[in-house]
């Protein structure tokens, strides 16, 4: 990173042992009052990357991935993304302003992989989601040839509603839950290419039984932060409801 410009500072001891969320703010107070441009946090997997920008904002999860799609399409042009059906629909939002286009596929690892290859899309995506050294490496590059920073780049990512929550259901209740949320309701719009995808005027909802663990994941987005708060309600309540009526 030396070699790129960059003044690194290593936070060790203090920092070890502390918790999600508390990293994020002692990394955010070290970094503003250090006046530093970054903070990079790495994951023991040697995949997961978070970064904190000069203002303090963290960067993880969905916002990561929306940074990392960005970087690869404006700065190793990228033309053919692959994210999974549940994922934000800022991504669209974001390719179609720089002339890129996006895939959906199912959430599984193996699946975004296949269809990346199928694409013939450039590795490029596949490194910043699941190489934190490359993707520093990739990351620092291009800030330092474009002459902009994190905290510039978060800002031409449009606003999104979006939220994640789960459910507890037993392994067996699973298949007819998913079969009368699908069609067992008045609801018109809803797709079943992967779990049950429903779509109205706030957005939509989207419910995908857990394939390791006895739970429903429950992912929403809405066009406000109230509507995505209310269709995860309404579909959490749903499956409340189903729940208490099992059969037999």
């Amino acid at each position: 990173m030396q070699n790129l410009g960059c003044s690194v500072s290593l936070v060790w001891g203090d920092a070890d042992n502390i918790k999600e969320p508390g990293i994020y703010k002692h990394m955010a107070r070290l970094i503003l009052r250090k006046k530093a441009d970054l903070g990079v946090i790495i994951h023991e997997n040697g995949e997961n990357l978070m970064l904190i920008d000069k203002t303090g904002r963290v960067i993880k999860d969905e916002e990561y991935l929306l940074l990392a799609e960005l970087i690869a399409i404006k700065g190793y042009n990228a033309e053919n993304l692959v994210f999974p059906h549940a994922f934000p629909r800022a991504a669209e939002k974001i390719a179609e302003f720089n002339g890129a286009r996006i895939f959906r596929t199912s959430s599984s690892t193996a699946e975004i992989m296949r269809k990346m290859v199928e694409l013939q899309s450039p590795s490029v995506q596949f490194v910043l989601n699941h190489n934190s050294i490359w993707t520093l490496g990739y990351l620092l590059e291009y800030m330092n040839r474009e002459n902009i920073g994190v905290a510039e780049l978060m800002d031409e990512i449009p606003e999104y509603y979006y939220l994640k929550k789960e459910i507890s259901c037993d392994w067996k209740d699973k298949g007819r839950i998913i079969r009368e949320i699908a069609f067992g309701s008045n609801l018109e719009d809803i797709e079943l290419i992967e779990g049950v995808k429903i779509n109205d005027s706030r957005g939509w909802a989207l419910l995908l039984p857990d394939g390791e663990k006895p739970l429903f994941n429950i992912y929403t987005e809405g066009y406000t932060e109230e509507m995505a708060r209310e269709l995860s309600a309404d579909l959490s309540e749903k499956i409340a409801e189903l729940l208490k009526n099992q059969r037999g």
